[in-house]
């Protein structure tokens, strides 16, 4: 049993994620639904492969789980804990970031949406190899910062060729 939190509390759970997989190359995440600062239910790990992110692994979940009728309809909280942050849109189309903002504003089920959910995403770092993937990273992460997704980024989370590329992106 978890300990209870305050709603809206970010509390980092490094323990759902190996060392292995909080350090590996592949995006692997862990996640949990809670209701009224109790876990609901564990949604368990996914990680990216076969042309599907691990966050759309997640998403495509959720979906299987209301369509299923479990959990039952509610407001969620749903914590994820990611080894990297959510990748951003780079020449168009809906990156991860993008498809959890609709998660959050949209909600499933319905219409109107019999599931809605407050996010919270723990990230080790930015996603992304190169400056210009992570700068498109960042400003997904401010994307989601505005649309009410609370984030916290641990350690590498913005680098000067990063920095530099997200300037070139916002002029």
């Amino acid at each position: 049993m978890q300990t209870p939190r305050r709603p809206g509390e970010v509390v980092q759970r490094l323990e759902d994620l190996t060392d292995n997989e909080w350090n590996g190359q592949a995006t692997t995440l862990s996640a949990d639904l809670e209701l009224n600062g109790q876990p609901a239910q564990e949604l368990s790990k996914f990680r990216s492969g076969g042309g599907l992110h691990a966050e759309d692994r997640l998403i495509d979940r959720l979906g299987e789980l209301v369509d299923q009728g479990n959990p039952a309809a509610g407001h969620y909280q749903l914590v994820i804990n990611i080894n990297r942050s959510l990748c951003g849109t780079i020449g168009g189309g809906k990156g991860c970031a993008e498809r959890l903002i609709d998660l959050a504003q949209r909600g499933l089920g319905g219409p109107p949406a019999t599931h809605t959910f407050a996010i919270v995403i723990h990230a080790r770092h930015l996603y992304g190899s190169s400056s210009e993937e992570r700068a498109h990273s960042q400003l997904a992460v401010q994307q989601m910062q505005h649309a009410g997704i609370r984030i916290a980024l641990e350690i590498g989370h913005f680098d000067t060729g990063a920095a530099k590329a997200l300037s070139n992106l916002e002029t």
